[in-house]
């Protein structure tokens, strides 16, 4: 119980310094200012400090350890470098860890330089619907911090591409070779000037892959996968069990196109009072628009594949964004709708099940899945995977 509350706190915490310091960075938007050091340190302290948390975490301290020891172990090669320059300076594994959640949040801020009227919203919204992802998919999210930082500058160049923006792309893929197709989709969605399917296109698409796509639909790829990973070794961890990964959600978490109440309704007005704040909308906002409805659309069938889910992450959660955006309008009296006359109201309803929604790990998960690194006793890697596949097989079986 001591575990689980210490968690919570610890997050509600992090949560309200993200909002303090994007009110303060609303107005001067540094981030070697004040209030982006302190959102900087406390994302990396919190985050970075956790311990054997999520299959990745584990695995990764198993890889670096056998690294450690001399010996090479294969992987995509930014990656690869980045840890053989940590271990050359005796930094242990949690300083990896720390690194990782350093550039996240980083990436975080620097990207949301562009979006800095609606930051008291977007930011910790941002943080906390994305803290379970980002330490659950170590790699994948360090290489998006990279793209983060890349968006920024495709953005202040005003979707011209430029130097920076094609170096911290290349840095990203490096880091993991899957997300190679992702700064390619989101420099042709920058250009695009308008919403890419009206509100009543993408909720009839998203009711109906909610109530008829099944995940046996993607068996039909298992060849191409195969076909892919006798190419490439670096598909091998994929090709070893291809029909899992294409058929099943991530963690087993999701079996059906249900996405959830809180995922539903903030998606559909989302779309709905999203799409009318659009009209006069500055291009980053329409951009990030753009993102979430092409993440909300396909969400009932991305939810329900590991392979394919992460991807439609880094969409569906450009929804906090476009919600920050329509309460800034609302606020400035730029957004007439007679359906939110309720909005401070809606906005407090909203971040309360957004919390909900980010804390309940808290209540559902075992408590080893919530320590920090001051409940590390003797444990190995190999110990917190054993206790991961366990319960997984637990979970399946009373399932």
């Amino acid at each position: 119980m001591v575990t689980r509350i210490v968690y919570f706190l610890l997050l509600f915490l992090m949560v309200y310094v993200m909002h303090r310091s994007g009110v303060n960075l609303r107005k001067k938007c540094k981030i070697l200012s004040g209030a982006g050091v302190t959102a900087v340190l406390t994302y990396t302290l919190n985050e970075g400090l956790r311990f054997g948390r999520g299959i990745d975490y584990n695995e990764y301290w198993r890889v670096y350890e056998i690294m450690g020891s001399g010996i090479d172990y294969g992987t995509n090669v930014g990656f690869l470098y980045l840890e053989k320059g940590l271990l050359f300076f005796n930094v242990p594994w949690q300083g990896c860890a720390m690194f990782m959640s350093f550039m996240f949040i980083l990436g975080t801020l620097i990207f949301m330089k562009n979006y800095k009227d609606v930051m008291p919203i977007a930011l910790p919204l941002w943080v906390l619907l994305f803290h379970n992802v980002a330490n659950n998919l170590m790699r994948w999210n360090l290489a998006f911090s990279f793209i983060m930082i890349a968006l920024f500058y495709l953005i202040i160049n005003e979707g011209r591409l430029n130097v920076k923006f094609l170096v911290f792309c290349c840095i990203g893929c490096t880091i993991h070779y899957a997300i190679l197709p992702v700064p390619f989709i989101f420099y042709f969605l920058y250009k695009i000037k308008k919403p890419i399917v009206s509100p009543f296109v993408c909720i009839s698409v998203f009711i109906a892959l909610s109530f008829l796509f099944q995940s046996e639909f993607m068996l039909r790829f298992v060849d191409l996968f195969n076909t892919l990973s006798a190419l490439d070794d670096k598909f091998d961890s994929y090709g070893d069990d291809v029909e899992y990964w294409l058929t099943k959600s991530p963690g087993g978490s999701h079996n059906s196109s249900w996405i959830g109440p809180m995922d539903t309704f903030l998606g559909l007005f989302v779309t709905l009072v999203g799409h009318k704040s659009m009209r006069q909308a500055p291009k980053p906002y329409l951009f990030a628009y753009n993102l979430f409805l092409l993440g909300f659309m396909f969400r009932p069938a991305t939810i329900q594949i590991e392979l394919i889910h992460r991807y439609d992450e880094l969409f569906f959660y450009q929804r906090v964004i476009v919600f920050g955006y329509v309460i800034f309008l609302y606020k400035k009296g730029l957004l007439i709708y007679k359906n939110l006359k309720m909005v401070p109201l809606m906005t407090t309803f909203i971040f309360f099940l957004c919390f909900l929604s980010g804390t309940k790990e808290v209540f559902r998960e075992k408590e080893f899945k919530l320590w920090y690194v001051w409940n590390k006793e003797k444990q190995t890697p190999e110990d917190m995977l054993s206790l991961y596949h366990n319960d997984a097989w637990k979970n399946q079986k009373n399932n």
